[in-house]
Protein backbone atom coordinates (compact mmCIF):
# COMPACT_ATOMS: atom_id res chain seq x y z
CA UNK A 1 0.00 0.00 0.00
CA UNK A 2 1.18 3.30 -1.04
CA UNK A 3 2.16 6.05 2.21
CA UNK A 4 -0.33 8.56 2.37
CA UNK A 5 1.40 11.73 2.26
CA UNK A 6 -1.96 13.96 1.75
CA UNK A 7 -2.89 16.46 3.90
CA UNK A 8 -4.40 14.82 7.30
CA UNK A 9 -8.40 14.73 7.15
CA UNK A 10 -10.86 15.23 8.17
CA UNK A 11 -11.20 18.20 5.61
CA UNK A 12 -13.92 20.69 5.72
CA UNK A 13 -15.44 23.46 3.33
CA UNK A 14 -14.69 27.03 4.22
CA UNK A 15 -16.39 29.93 2.89
CA UNK A 16 -14.23 33.06 3.38
CA UNK A 17 -14.69 35.49 0.32
CA UNK A 18 -16.71 38.23 0.22
CA UNK A 19 -17.44 36.49 -4.09
CA UNK A 20 -18.28 33.57 -3.00
CA UNK A 21 -15.39 31.69 -3.00
CA UNK A 22 -14.54 28.50 -0.82
CA UNK A 23 -11.98 27.11 0.77
CA UNK A 24 -11.39 22.66 1.27
CA UNK A 25 -8.99 22.67 4.12
CA UNK A 26 -7.37 19.96 5.63
CA UNK A 27 -7.68 19.30 9.86
CA UNK A 28 -4.30 21.29 9.77
CA UNK A 29 -5.81 24.21 8.34
CA UNK A 30 -3.91 24.19 5.14
CA UNK A 31 -5.98 24.99 2.23
CA UNK A 32 -5.99 22.17 -0.39
CA UNK A 33 -8.50 23.78 -3.07
CA UNK A 34 -10.75 27.16 -3.85
CA UNK A 35 -14.04 26.50 -5.31
CA UNK A 36 -15.66 29.30 -7.42
CA UNK A 37 -18.15 29.63 -9.70
CA UNK A 38 -22.05 28.96 -10.01
CA UNK A 39 -22.08 25.29 -8.42
CA UNK A 40 -19.48 26.26 -5.82
CA UNK A 41 -21.28 25.00 -2.45
CA UNK A 42 -21.95 21.63 -4.29
CA UNK A 43 -18.71 21.13 -5.58
CA UNK A 44 -16.83 22.17 -1.74
CA UNK A 45 -19.08 19.84 -0.53
CA UNK A 46 -18.50 16.93 -2.97
CA UNK A 47 -14.86 17.06 -2.19
CA UNK A 48 -15.23 17.07 1.18
CA UNK A 49 -17.54 14.38 1.65
CA UNK A 50 -15.06 12.19 -1.24
CA UNK A 51 -11.71 12.57 0.76
CA UNK A 52 -12.80 12.01 3.93
CA UNK A 53 -14.95 8.64 2.74
CA UNK A 54 -12.06 7.55 0.90
CA UNK A 55 -10.22 5.29 3.44
CA UNK A 56 -13.56 3.97 4.38
CA UNK A 57 -14.62 3.11 1.01
CA UNK A 58 -11.46 1.88 -0.17
CA UNK A 59 -11.22 -0.74 3.13
CA UNK A 60 -14.89 -1.72 2.53
CA UNK A 61 -13.84 -2.67 -1.25
CA UNK A 62 -10.82 -4.33 0.37
CA UNK A 63 -13.24 -6.52 2.44
CA UNK A 64 -15.08 -8.08 -0.11
CA UNK A 65 -12.60 -8.59 -1.86
CA UNK A 66 -10.52 -10.30 -0.10
CA UNK A 67 -12.82 -13.02 0.71
CA UNK A 68 -12.88 -13.75 -3.37
CA UNK A 69 -9.14 -13.32 -4.28
CA UNK A 70 -7.84 -15.53 -1.22
CA UNK A 71 -10.27 -18.13 -2.07
CA UNK A 72 -11.79 -19.19 1.42
CA UNK A 73 -13.94 -21.85 1.92
CA UNK A 74 -17.17 -21.24 4.10
CA UNK A 75 -20.05 -22.88 5.34
CA UNK A 76 -23.07 -21.29 5.27
CA UNK A 77 -22.78 -19.85 8.83
CA UNK A 78 -19.25 -17.94 8.27
CA UNK A 79 -20.42 -16.68 4.43
CA UNK A 80 -23.21 -14.84 5.89
CA UNK A 81 -21.35 -14.03 8.52
CA UNK A 82 -19.22 -12.47 6.12
CA UNK A 83 -21.45 -11.05 4.23
CA UNK A 84 -22.84 -8.60 6.90
CA UNK A 85 -19.62 -7.76 7.98
CA UNK A 86 -19.02 -6.41 4.83
CA UNK A 87 -21.97 -4.91 4.23
CA UNK A 88 -22.13 -3.41 7.61
CA UNK A 89 -18.29 -1.89 6.31
CA UNK A 90 -19.74 -0.62 3.10
CA UNK A 91 -23.14 1.07 4.35
CA UNK A 92 -20.92 2.75 6.58
CA UNK A 93 -18.63 4.08 4.11
CA UNK A 94 -21.26 5.36 1.93
CA UNK A 95 -23.28 7.19 4.57
CA UNK A 96 -19.99 8.84 4.97
CA UNK A 97 -19.82 9.76 1.37
CA UNK A 98 -23.13 11.28 1.89
CA UNK A 99 -24.99 8.42 0.42
CA UNK A 100 -28.34 6.75 2.48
Amino acid sequence: MLEDTTTPRPWVAVPWHAHGLISVCGADDVVVAECSGIHTAANAALIVRAVNAHDDLVAACEAWDQGFVDGEDFDADQFLAWVNRNRRLARAALAKAGKP
